[in-house]
Order: structure tokens, then C-alpha cells, then sequence
């Protein structure tokens, strides 16, 4: 019981990984195709007054040493 409830957890929890990697790569994506289009002609002739370059959103690298979890064991009744 408490095995299906760690496993439950887990694919939450990567299903929610997943969707943030979907959504940062979607934002990467736009943001490249907005920072192609100020470079080229003739957006370019005016992009530099009134725009600028948006940063792409990186993930910093995981600590070395990775995360730590302490998993308590409840007592079986």
C-alpha cells in the first residue's frame, strides 16, 4: 500500500518534470525565433530602439553531491 503510494508519487513527480522540460523548451524556442527576427531586415532598422533580446532560461547543473530524502518508515499496525 504504501509501496503503490511512493510509485504514485514518483510518476507525479516525473510527469510534472516532464512538463516543465516541454514548456522551458517551447519558451527556448520562441525566445530564439523572436531574437532571429530583430536581427533580420527590417526589423532590425528599428528593433534596437524600442527592443531587446530576450535571455534563454537555462537550468543550472545539479549539486554534485544530489539531494538528500529521508524516508521514515511507518510502524505496521
Amino acid at each position: 500500500r504504501a509501496n503503490d503510494s511512493f510509485k504514485r508519487l514518483m510518476d507525479e513527480l516525473a510527469a510534472a518534470q516532464n512538463g516543465i522540460a516541454v514548456e522551458r523548451m517551447r519558451y527556448n524556442a520562441r525566445v530564439q525565433r523572436y531574437n532571429i527576427s530583430r536581427r533580420q531586415f527590417p526589423g532590425m532598422l528599428t528593433a534596437d530602439l524600442f527592443f531587446h533580446d530576450y535571455p534563454f532560461f537555462e537550468v543550472p547543473p545539479p549539486p554534485r553531491d544530489g539531494p538528500k530524502a529521508e524516508i521514515e518508515r511507518q510502524p505496521q499496525p
